[in-house]
């Protein structure tokens, strides 16, 4: 039996080649699906102002439990955090922290605007804008728009 040839060298450079892409690519994928640190105050507030959103007064956390099972006005609050970029489903029944300020720079109401940051394991996995008035708003967490004028 012939004794078999190996793999002409450019082959073997275009098969490590290839698994070093890919080896990058996933690496670059896992960076860009990690949500944002969120286990302290600093980079909370830093999460925050990468959106554009400037805050005023202390930081208000409070503990919040998410349902075993969504329904009813939670999905609606899942479809607000998807387009968010978030998803609350794997954090069904789990106890989160909700993070809270004062938007100082929400243009287009007189309202007092709050932003509130869903954190849990010290990452940032949910977030609202919303007013605090009897009739007011709630949306999804998106970067700030500058000001027409």
């Amino acid at each position: 039996m012939p004794a078999s040839k190996a793999p002409p060298l450019w082959r073997k450079v275009l098969t490590v080649g290839a698994l070093v892409g890919a080896l990058f690519l996933c690496a670059a994928a896992g960076r860009l699906n990690t949500p944002p640190a969120g286990d302290t105050t600093q980079e909370r507030l830093a999460y925050i102002s990468s959106l554009g959103w400037e805050v005023t007064g202390e930081e208000r956390c409070e503990e919040v439990s998410l349902p075993e099972h969504f329904s009813g006005l939670y999905m609606d609050y899942l479809e607000l955090q998807r387009r968010s970029g978030f998803d609350l489903t794997p954090y069904a029944g789990r106890t989160l922290q909700r993070c809270c300020w004062q938007v100082s720079n929400y243009s287009g109401t007189d309202d007092v605007v709050l932003i509130d940051l869903l954190v849990c394991d010290g990452f940032v996995v949910g977030g609202d804008l919303r007013s605090t008035a009897l009739d007011g708003f709630m949306e999804e967490l998106h970067p700030r728009q500058s000001p027409r004028g």
